[in-house]
């Protein structure tokens, strides 16, 4: 009987503390505490954006989801909820907030084809309010869109944030428009010795027709008539043997500048600004570090004289010229240079040919290397080399251009298999013929790379004629046979064997071509 009384009293003693318990947990007041030297806002647009209310029971989940709330509006780097507790058992509830850096200005940086009041249409960021990052975000994915929609598809934007003052930033977006500049026009301004048409001749920055921006989708070579600033850099050497031709060793390009025509980015003028100075005349002329040949014999086959106007094509010619009379006897090693010593008070110029002779050299072994089908034979004996000849620089060259010329080396697959990886990246063309040094005194010998593209090839047509009715005609063509190799895949013996088969209505015929070299 007891247990049960104690019973019913805790049960009353429960019931009576509930309803207590529950106006405890009410929430007493709600209040934002905003960073006094930061930005503002009203409390009335704060509140809208929470649930908690005075007068509600207190939820930490839903406190929590006030939080979550104020964050996501993109205006706060930081929002702490703060429960205090009253006498009374209620709850204070303070949302402490950071709002973000005020956005004082947007500037845009790099921007040539539009304008900022173009681009600012696009920005949604507001000014003299906090920085919001899903508008920034916005912004930047619609002023990317702006551009790809333009045709300017390779445009990189990107933003940065920068310090104003204490709490206030400006937004800078960083703009690389890839405009593909095309020359209007090209100009030389101090130039007096050339007609603007010879500069314009001598120079690789030039307009060009199939440059325009409506004919891009033809597949031909587009680089023509674009601006860029490594051709313009080279531009001034070519300008400067353009002068040199005519003796103007002071010659220089001053500046190089650049304009927009008619206001459009896409369009440029291109001016050279340029000192011509004054023509130099040949002084005196030495030749040094000749053994084989006499100062005075090479002397006599020079193209410029003391008292000629310098000429560097002239200059050139000259060095070309004796070093072929060396190439037959074999000097491999042989080079020559020429000091210039130019006296700016009698604009002359001395010059100096520098030889470096060497020893002469003959031909020891011939080595081919990178043929899988040709033989070695048919390459060697399309050659001018022979062993025991003397090394002769123009003639490996004669070689190496009449191996190109059978068709068998270069083209498309070298250019794959270079780009693969699997082939030296200096054979560009498909032949290469370089010396070493023989284990034989005297000797070097000579290796000759090659790249074989494929020696099939066929051709598939039809035809309507009133003669030959409806015809279709086949032909293939092996361009490096060899009939009495079958383990080679009957390849690689120079031969040429042709097939071609007409069939039609009216018609048949079949042909077989074959040559032995």
């Amino acid at each position: 009987m007891m247990k049960r009384r104690y019973k019913y009293f805790f049960l009353a003693l429960l019931l009576a503390l509930v309803p207590g318990t529950v106006y405890s947990q009410k929430i007493s007041e709600v209040l934002f505490e905003q960073d006094p030297a930061g930005f503002q806002f009203s409390e009335d647009l704060l509140m809208n954006q929470i649930q908690s209310r005075k007068g509600d029971n207190y939820s930490e989940r839903v406190v929590n989801e006030d939080v979550k709330r104020l964050y996501a509006k993109g205006f706060f780097s930081d929002v702490v909820s703060i429960v205090n507790i009253q006498p009374d058992g209620s709850r204070q509830l303070i949302f402490k907030v950071s709002p973000k850096p005020v956005v004082e200005k947007v500037v845009f940086n790099g921007n040539r084809k539009y304008s900022d009041s173009v681009l600012r249409k696009f920005v949604r960021l507001t000014l003299d309010n906090p920085l919001n990052d899903a508008e920034l975000k916005e912004s930047l994915d619609r002023l990317r869109n702006f551009y790809h929609e333009q045709g300017l598809k390779n445009s990189k934007i990107n933003f940065e944030i920068q310090n104003v003052s204490p709490n206030r930033i400006q937004v800078v977006f960083q703009i690389d428009e890839s405009l593909r500049v095309r020359i209007h026009d090209v100009f030389a301004e101090g130039a007096t010795v050339f007609d603007l048409s010879e500069i314009q001749d001598a120079i690789a920055t030039r307009y060009a027709l199939l440059s325009a921006s409506w004919l891009s989708w033809l597949p031909l070579e587009q680089e023509a008539g674009l601006l860029d600033k490594t051709v313009l850099e080279q531009d001034k050497t070519r300008l400067r043997e353009l002068y040199w031709r005519k003796g103007y060793l002071d010659f220089t390009v001053k500046d190089i500048l650049v304009s927009a025509y008619d206001g459009d980015p896409e369009w440029a003028d291109v001016t050279f600004v340029v000192e011509e100075g004054e023509p130099y005349f040949v002084g005196d002329i030495k030749i040094t570090g000749a053994v084989e040949c006499t100062e005075d014999e090479l002397r006599k086959m020079l193209s410029l004289k003391s008292g000629d106007v310098y000429n560097v094509q002239l200059e050139q010619r000259d060095l070309e010229m004796i070093e072929s009379i060396y190439a037959p006897m074999g000097y491999d090693e042989f080079y020559i240079n020429v000091v210039r010593n130019p006296n700016y008070e009698t604009h002359t110029v001395d010059l100096e040919y520098i030889l470096n002779e060497g020893r002469p050299y003959t031909i020891g072994r011939i080595y081919v290397t990178g043929n899988k089908y040709t033989k070695y034979k048919v390459i060697v004996r399309e050659t001018l080399l022979q062993e025991g000849d003397p090394v002769d620089r123009e003639k490996i060259e004669i070689s190496k251009q009449r191996l190109l010329g059978m068709g068998y080396f270069g083209g498309p697959e070298a250019a794959r298999r270079r780009r693969q990886g699997n082939e030296p990246v200096n054979n560009v063309e498909g032949v290469e013929i370089v010396t070493f040094n023989s284990p034989e005194p005297g000797k070097k010998d000579v290796y000759i790379n090659v790249q074989e593209r494929p020696f099939i090839s066929g051709r598939v047509g039809a035809a309507v004629s009133d003669s030959d009715g409806v015809a279709g005609m086949l032909e293939i063509q092996h361009s490096n046979v060899d009939l009495f190799d079958p383990e080679n895949y009957f390849t690689g013996g120079g031969q040429r064997a042709r097939i071609s088969a007409l069939a039609g209505t009216e018609t048949m015929d079949l042909q077989f071509d074959f040559t032995e070299p």
